[in-house]
């Protein structure tokens, strides 16, 4: 069996990573490692000025409409640039969900009528 720290060369990566891995596993955490390196590169980025932004729509959008969702996003996000991330997700039916950090728009026909559902259950 193998230790973590034979497979971590020093000379390779730096000594705080090297630690740091160290102590992921030696806590039992070493599987959280993915999780840790994306929270990083997050706070990394929000540091540059860049905003990451998840594009949802129901088929795959066409340039312009690309460009004009990010520039709309751009000016909701205020200062930096925007990474956009599209995706597509035929259960929305029709229209935009916009993730922005931790900001969500539902702009989708799914939420549209899962609110007209309600209201007439009402009546």
């Amino acid at each position: 069996m193998w230790q973590i720290g034979t497979v971590l060369d020093e000379n390779k990566i730096s000594h705080i990573t090297r630690n740091l891995f160290l102590t992921l596993s030696a806590n039992g955490k070493i599987g959280e490692a993915g999780k840790v390196i994306g929270e990083y590169a997050e706070l990394m980025a929000a540091k540059r000025g860049v905003v990451h932004a998840v594009i949802i729509s129901a088929e795959a959008l066409k340039k312009e409409a690309v460009e004009s969702v990010k520039k709309a996003v751009t000016a909701m996000a205020g200062k930096g640039t925007v990474e956009v991330e599209l995706k597509v997700d035929p259960s929305i039916v029709g229209g935009l969900q916009i993730m922005v950090g931790d900001k969500f728009l539902d702009l989708s026909v799914h939420s549209r009528i899962a609110d007209l559902s309600k209201s007439l259950e009402g009546v």
